[in-house]
């Protein structure tokens, strides 16, 4: 018996319209990635709007030595590369325009299990995103996020 990884949280950002601003997807190298990858990409095509595919990748905190500073910079761009890399082909058949952003996560932190808020507040102000989807709900207050009712899209997904 397989069983299907969980659905993705869907939020649209109060006092922002649909289709206004992009889709936040938020890529936690864990196994939901994939069916994140698919319903952001559903939604980005239904509105038109540009996807932004964000991975999260842990790092150590930060170093005064500009080699392992420099270091670190490369292997988070390569580990965040990789993340995105595997749903690249999902987004590229759906075809939306997107963008790939990376946010860090601390050491310690399992970005399939929880996300830190404020990294996800940081990137919906950042990106003026409308619609965020992720693996796991940032927890803390959501006050200016709303759990998206289900809709056509995401009920064809599910089936498939």
């Amino acid at each position: 018996m397989s069983t299907s990884p969980p659905r993705p949280h869907v939020h649209h950002v109060e006092g922002r319209t649909r289709g206004t601003g992009p889709v936040l997807a938020v890529f936690t190298d864990g196994p939901t990635d994939l069916t994140v990858a698919a319903t952001a990409a559903a939604i980005a095509a239904q509105t038109g709007t540009l996807l932004i595919a964000a991975a999260a990748v842990p790092h150590s905190g930060f170093s005064l030595n500009s080699l392992l500073h420099r270091a670190r910079s490369q292997r988070i761009s390569q580990e965040s590369a990789a993340i995105i890399g595997r749903v690249t082909p999902i987004l590229t058949t759906a075809g939306v325009a997107w963008a790939r952003a990376t946010f860090a996560v601390p050491l310690g932190v399992d970005p399939a299990r929880t996300l830190p808020a404020h990294a996800i507040q940081d990137l919906i102000n950042r990106f003026a995103a409308v619609t965020v989807v992720t693996a796991a709900a940032p927890p803390g207050p959501s006050s200016d996020r709303q759990p998206a009712p289900l809709n056509d899209h995401q009920t064809k997904l599910d089936r498939s």
